[in-house]
């Protein structure tokens, strides 16, 4: 599957789904674009980097928290905020409705394939919402282990996504 510009990826156990409006095919590599829902009360991600690209988050209707500058901060409808390449983000909605954001990583690099490992993770059965086990925990560090140009990990460190990301494919959890 390559994404392109109309497809949807429910990863409604990890709080979240993307629409993507425009694919790293449909913009010759520049981007990829896309509307992300994320749900109430979801704890997106682990605080990471993107050491080869910059990410802009743009409120289209609610609200959320994006983990930037060393602080959890709120950003509103019509509110726009950019990470630079290798600054540590992340983000989550703590409201009680649903916050959609209009969500771009420039260039696209291979940020469409992680995004399809993380649906693979998320319709495999393994991830349950609110629960963190072993399974779910091996096979994300082993997907963001076989993307180290896209998404680094800084909380957990990185080194410790790495080494469970290598357990995690040896136990066959691995993209």
């Amino acid at each position: 599957m390559t994404l392109k510009a109309g497809d949807t990826l429910d990863l409604a156990p990890m709080g979240f789904s993307l629409l993507v409006l425009k694919g790293g095919s449909d913009t010759g590599g520049a981007s990829l674009d896309m509307e992300m829902t994320l749900a109430p009360g979801s704890s997106g991600t682990p605080i990471h980097v993107h050491p080869s690209a910059i990410e802009t988050y743009e409120v289209l209707a609610g609200a959320f928290e994006m983990y930037i500058d060393g602080a959890w901060k709120p950003v509103k409808t019509g509110e726009r905020v950019g990470v630079p390449r290798g600054m540590p983000h992340s983000f989550r909605n703590p409201n009680p409705e649903p916050a959609r954001v209009y969500n771009t990583h420039k260039p696209a690099l291979r940020y469409a394939d992680y995004f399809e490992g993380l649906w693979r993770i998320s319709q495999s059965g393994m991830v349950k919402p609110g629960v963190k086990n072993w399974q779910t925990i091996l096979a994300l560090s082993a997907l963001m282990s076989a993307y180290p140009e896209e998404i680094r990990s800084v909380s957990p460190p990185n080194a410790v996504v790495q080494l469970l990301g290598t357990f995690g494919n040896w136990l066959g959890y691995g993209p």
